[in-house]
């Protein structure tokens, strides 16, 4: 390379090359193609194109909508909606929130203004606001069986794996893993030609996933998902997992008692075979009672019953 050929790195956005004190070429930034929205320089590495069109950075982080929506959409379509992004952050500058439940620590939440009757799910920098009204309907998923579902007419509760199980069926449950523990206990014993011992086989859980669907109105956002963590089996102690479970089960309880009181109250008696009143799963009452169950049938132990029961009463 010539002496008078060199790399002189002016900001963080370009890369110029000079030769003989006049710039040949420029990289990254793309300034032939401005974004047609803010006139912006554009990246001039993978952009993402309306109409063809590259836009920059700023307008494509604004964007929030479903996949779908986004691959069709247009440069009129865009301004429309980056418009209605922008009177949705004004709505979180008056959004007086006043509930919040959550999934944990890093995961999602649910903000909800009563006084307004806004809510939205936490999804980052403006996420979308949604009035009470715009819930349509709800369904809690347990694996893919419903546990419980709701509409502005009503709501229906449903068993699950573990949700609601008679005394039969919890003692039923219990006694055959415990023959499967024996029965791998048994294996275990027997050792290898080498003297090693053959892995314990891990007991999978009953339940991998739990999840709550909401199906929504709004011009860019039709269905939302709210994912919990389901506890996994450790050590092969499926009581543990089953009170594990059980807290889990109450955590997304607080999630549909809160979608339910969106929905204005109905009184209307020709809605047969649907429950009007709060989720009976869910309930203090019902959850005393299936975790006395478990104390009665051995699954846990006093203290872990009355620590249970000073949390559920608030004590």
């Amino acid at each position: 390379m010539s002496e008078k050929h060199h790399f002189c790195y002016s900001d963080m956005k370009k890369i110029h090359i000079f030769y003989e004190g006049e710039t040949i070429m420029s990289l990254f930034e793309n300034d032939k193609k401005p974004c047609p929205i803010c006139q912006s320089p554009t990246p001039k590495l993978f952009p993402t194109k309306i109409e063809d069109k590259p836009i920059c950075k700023e307008c494509d982080n604004k964007i929030s909508m479903e996949n779908k929506l986004k691959n069709a959409l247009t440069l009129d379509a865009l301004i429309e909606h980056l418009a209605y992004r922008e009177k949705n952050a004004q709505l979180h500058s008056t959004f007086s929130e006043s509930r919040k439940i959550s999934t944990g620590l890093f995961g999602s939440a649910v903000c909800i203004d009563d006084a307004n009757r806004l809510w939205y799910i936490t999804t980052g920098e403006n996420s979308p606001i949604y009035h009470f009204d715009d819930l349509l309907s709800y369904t809690l998923l347990e694996n893919a069986n419903t546990l419980e579902s709701a509409t502005p007419k009503g709501r229906q509760v449903f068993h699950g794996v573990l949700e609601n199980r008679s005394m039969f069926d919890i003692n039923d449950s219990m006694q055959r893993f415990n023959n499967t523990l024996q029965n791998m206990n048994g294996q275990n014993r027997n050792t290898g030609a080498n003297g090693s011992r053959p892995a314990e086989q891990q007991i999978p859980a009953p339940v991998h996933t739990l999840c709550l669907k909401l199906n929504v109105e709004n011009p860019y956002w039709k269905n939302l998902e709210i994912i919990f963590s389901v506890p996994g089996v450790f050590d092969n102690d499926l009581r543990r997992f089953y009170v594990d479970y059980q807290n889990k089960l109450a955590e997304a309880g607080e999630f549909t008692q809160a979608f339910f009181s969106f929905f204005p109250d109905q009184t209307s008696s020709s809605n047969q075979g649907i429950s009007h009143a709060p989720s009976a799963a869910f309930s203090v009452a019902d959850e005393l009672k299936k975790f006395k169950e478990l104390l009665d049938v051995g699954a846990i132990s006093q203290v872990e019953f009355d620590q249970k029961k000073k949390e559920l009463l608030g004590m």
